[in-house]
């Protein structure tokens, strides 16, 4: 009835799309790219593991 899930992985795709920095640069050839980073870690957003596996649930007005 039910199949194990040991080979999954469920990933929120808010860790991938976590850049702030909407900046775009031109590079010339030899130039190396800047990295990106964050001055605070504070305002990294977390991920919740559990809203990324768990699914959706309607919940019916009224009640």
């Amino acid at each position: 009835m039910f199949e194990p899930m040991y080979d999954m992985v469920h990933v929120d795709e808010k860790c991938f799309y976590e850049d702030v920095n909407m900046r775009s640069y031109l590079l010339f050839v030899g130039e190396t790219a800047l990295q990106r980073s964050r001055r605070s870690k504070n305002h990294v957003p977390m991920c919740s593991g559990a809203s990324s596996i768990g699914p959706t649930q309607k919940r019916e007005v009224g009640r």
